[in-house]
């Protein structure tokens, strides 16, 4: 950990997957919010083309699984993920596509470099099945409001050596 509490790697895997378009930005926030200054951030992403949906209003960024359990895997428009990170001034440096076609995207981005315009490869991976386990029964629900969860207080994983944060342990669904 560094300055402040801020750590020179934050890796959010398997986080923003999983939560809803209307609590997007208070967690980007906070994910930015533990990079020092020139850190890095490895995010993944589900991502699609909006443009390939055109019955989707310019408001509406995102896609769900399933209507009971919204957060099972929320799916973003890929310039609506670029307009995050560029209003947050991150500099996307470096994309890794999904090695399963429409699965998670990788995506590297430092606080406070500049802004560059890296082009998201195109999603070639292999055509196969990936399904989570189901989480809820019927009529369940683990999405609670934003203020809730921000002041759970659940500790994220901190390696105090290597000056890095990963979200993805502490992260309960």
């Amino acid at each position: 950990m560094n300055e402040a509490g801020r750590f020179g790697m934050v890796n959010a895997h398997s986080v923003f997957t999983h939560i809803v378009e209307d609590h997007v930005a208070f967690y980007s926030e906070q994910v930015i919010a533990l990079a020092e200054q020139g850190g890095a951030l490895r995010v993944t992403w589900f991502l699609f083309d909006k443009q390939l949906f055109p019955m989707k209003q310019s408001f509406q960024n995102s896609l769900h699984i399933t209507i009971t359990d919204p957060s099972n895997a929320v799916v973003y428009d890929i310039e609506f993920v670029k307009q995050l990170y560029r209003r947050a001034g991150l500099n996307i440096y470096r994309i890794e596509p999904p090695g399963i076609r429409g699965h998670q995207w990788l995506v590297y981005a430092s606080r406070g470099l500049g802004h560059s315009d890296v082009a998201f490869p195109k999603d070639d991976g292999e055509i196969e099945i990936v399904r989570p386990p189901i989480m809820l029964q019927s009529g369940a629900t683990r999405c609670a409001p934003v203020a809730r969860l921000g002041a759970s207080g659940a500790a994220p994983m901190f390696s105090r050596a290597a000056r890095f944060v990963d979200l993805t342990s502490g992260f309960n669904g």
